[in-house]
């Protein structure tokens, strides 16, 4: 089985250290980022889940998904905010209508016992 490839990017350190350790028990070969424009910047990123903010500092979430289709993302993406409704909303739907694949989305505080299911699930797909 080949080593699935996941991009976290969240602006809170805490929670990214979380969710990364948690990926790499699973087997996720994992790459952080707490500043979208830090991804952005990178070239050739590949992977198989994203992990994606919706309220960060500098660029927002908007910003990342229609960067994302400008690069043709073949990526699954779990959409994560702290402010469910409005923004978060309307960027569920432009990523879908932008034919983004949005498989999930994470309201936090989550638990991290549900998150871990399902990496698994997808790590195992």
């Amino acid at each position: 089985m080949n080593t699935k490839k996941l991009i976290i990017i969240d602006d809170e350190e805490g929670l990214l250290s979380l969710i990364s350790e948690l990926a790499c028990e699973i087997g996720y070969k994992v790459k952080t980022y707490t500043n979208a424009l830090d991804f952005v910047k990178e070239k050739n990123l590949k992977a198989d889940l994203i992990i994606l903010d919706m309220m960060m500092p500098d660029m927002d979430g908007i910003e990342v998904i229609m960067y994302l289709k400008k690069i043709a993302c073949t990526s699954k993406i779990i959409l994560m905010s702290g402010h469910p409704g409005g923004l978060f909303e309307v960027a569920q739907q432009l990523a879908k209508m932008e034919g983004l694949d949005v498989i999930e989305n994470l309201i936090k505080p989550f638990r991290m016992a549900e998150l871990k299911k399902r990496l698994e699930s997808l790590y195992l797909s």
